[in-house]
């Protein structure tokens, strides 16, 4: 196995507790690192966040000694260590534990805990590679993995190394022994799991990577899978594509994962179409648009009563609330609003209804709160759009998403306007907005 950089929960954990933002625990070390050696340290927020990203595992003496002091702990309960110890020490063997900590961290986290019990349990089960033969306990391992991730990445945590590391994990299971019952459900499994580290991956930008992952994931159900696991990640490709303008590709890709329709629960139908929303709405069709967008709707009112295996898989039913439809049906919507002035109001009421989303959505409720911020610069009340465009940009700190930060961008272009530029505290979001994307 590659050694890859383990994003250390431990640390997070320590920091969330103490209420600490990264740039006043940068400042606490420099000050205990000026009071032990009489210099003033040189920790920044990007130093903290090497650290919570694996990128510095061993701080040099003066600036560990200040993380141990402030923490009242030792470097291993803050989940630092010495990589060139363990590379002498352990090999695969090293980092096989710490990926099995990096399991555990996650599962300790907040946003882990509205995950089943037995999801949970699973996800922290020993899961040493290649396995010579696989039973449905590994079936249920890498299940708990793809839901555990997904419920971190969709809250904006920053895991991609750990996420990368365990998915290799999983593919070698592909090439073990087992009965066929369990290579189905094995490859169900593991194509989601490739969906959840695509997505992952997309949203960093990571668009080859994340497209990757889709087609790897594609290719083990295309022919056999569940059609509700195929619609996913025919979606999540769609997704994609509407996101980097390739329009063509994503109705292809809608189209083919309608093709059976009746096999697909009303929930997955009203999903495929308000991504459908969101490519009409791409292209400035207006009428395709609202017509996918009361579709959506239509589907999803019908689907409250059903009962289909579609909606028990990935817990869909309860995922897949009336709040993340609106963000998807707004986003939509929100390009026939900025950029033409149409459909403002469902707009603008549909991303009030995204921001109420809970933390386990954090950043979908972040990038809805970046639209309404925009289309409020463009087309309504400057002053509300100043005001939530800087509480984007506070809460965008040490961000990984791509998409986050194209807003952020997006924001910055409007405030230097000449109609914006002189409104009240648009000097003050404009340094910081720069100073954000500087640092990421």
């Amino acid at each position: 196995m590659v050694d890859q950089p383990v994003p250390n929960v431990r640390l997070e954990q320590r920091i969330t507790a103490e209420g600490w933002e990264q740039k006043q625990l940068a400042t606490r070390i420099n000050e205990h690192v000026a009071a032990n050696t009489g210099r003033l340290g040189s920790y920044s927020e990007e130093s903290i966040r090497k650290l919570l990203r694996g990128l510095t595992t061993w701080p040099h003496a003066p600036y560990r000694n200040a993380l141990c002091e402030l923490f009242d702990s030792t470097p291993a309960e803050l989940g630092l260590y010495n990589s060139r110890a363990c590379r002498t020490r352990g090999g695969p063997e090293e980092v096989d534990m710490r990926r099995q900590e990096f399991l555990r961290g996650v599962v300790a986290l907040p946003i882990a805990a509205a995950l089943p019990a037995p999801v949970r349990e699973a996800a922290c089960q020993p899961s040493p590679p290649s396995p010579r033969c696989i039973g449905m306990e590994h079936v249920d391992r890498v299940t708990g993995w793809a839901a555990l991730f997904r419920q971190a990445d969709d809250a904006g945590a920053a895991i991609a190394a750990g996420m990368d590391a365990q998915l290799r994990v999983a593919d070698t299971y592909l090439q073990a022994s087992m009965p066929p019952h369990v290579h189905r459900d094995l490859i169900t499994a593991v194509a989601t799991f490739h969906r959840v580290v695509g997505w992952a991956s997309f949203d960093r930008g990571e668009h080859a990577h994340g497209r990757e992952d889709f087609d790897f994931g594609w290719h083990l159900v295309e022919k056999d899978g569940p059609w509700w696991v195929r619609a996913a990640l025919l979606t999540c490709i769609a997704r994609q594509a509407i996101y980097r303008g390739d329009m063509e590709t994503a109705l292809d890709k809608l189209g083919l994962a309608s093709v059976r329709a009746d096999k697909l629960s009303l929930l997955r139908r009203a999903d495929i179409a308000a991504v459908k929303a969101r490519a009409f709405g791409k292209q400035g069709n207006r009428r395709e648009c609202v017509r996918a967008v009361i579709e959506a709707e239509q589907f999803f009112t019908e689907a409250q009563d059903e009962d289909h295996p579609d909606t028990a898989f990935e817990d869909f039913k309860t995922y897949y609330n009336h709040k993340l439809l609106c963000g998807d049906l707004a986003h939509g919507l929100y390009e026939l609003a900025f950029d033409h002035g149409v459909e403002l109001s469902p707009t603008i009421d549909r991303l009030h209804t995204t921001m109420q989303l809970s933390d386990e959505h954090a950043r979908s409720r972040l990038i809805s709160t970046a639209h309404l911020a925009a289309l409020h610069l463009r087309r309504g009340d400057v002053d509300e759009g100043v005001a939530l465009a800087t509480k984007v940009v506070e809460k965008a700190a040490a961000t990984t998403s791509r998409r986050v930060t194209d807003n952020i961008v997006k924001i910055y272009q409007l405030t230097g306007t000449p109609r914006i530029k002189q409104a009240h505290k648009v000097a003050e979001l404009r340094r910081a907005s720069l100073g954000l994307l500087r640092s990421l």
